[in-house]
């Protein structure tokens, strides 16, 4: 036979197990949410590096006077696993120590509806570089 402290011992651990769970069923949605907000600033984080470090190497290309589809092909190269991106140059044709520009646009599609609801549905990343022409 159960004593009278087992029995108020054994509610009481019942009822703490129920808390948790309440407790859980918190907590757990705002865990995930800054989870996937962390994801999105790592995947915004590294569509700027790759864009910035594209933008640079398509204006190192187009300072050395070279035609549009190779300085496009040089930003092709460094935009690893990040598409679909825009190019824009300006000045590619210009006399000799004026600045030939380079910029690199992309969108960054969120993954957190919280936050793409806050920010928008993509961010854009947006990278330029300016290099003076040889």
């Amino acid at each position: 036979m159960m004593s009278h402290r087992v029995r108020r011992l054994a509610r009481r651990l019942a009822g703490e197990r129920g808390q948790a769970l309440v407790e859980t069923a918190i907590a757990l949605p705002v865990v995930a949410l800054l989870l996937l907000s962390i994801v999105d600033g790592g995947r915004i984080f590294h569509a700027w590096i790759v864009t910035t470090n594209a933008a640079r190497e398509g204006a190192r290309v187009a300072a050395t006077r070279a035609p549009q589809p190779e300085v496009l092909n040089f930003v092709q190269s460094a935009m690893v696993n990040v598409t679909p991106y825009q190019v824009t140059t300006t000045n590619l044709g210009g006399t000799p120590g004026t600045p030939v520009t380079v910029e690199v646009r992309h969108d960054v599609a969120m993954l957190t509806p919280l936050i793409g609801s806050i920010v928008g549905n993509a961010v854009t990343v947006r990278s330029t570089a300016v290099m003076r022409l040889e």
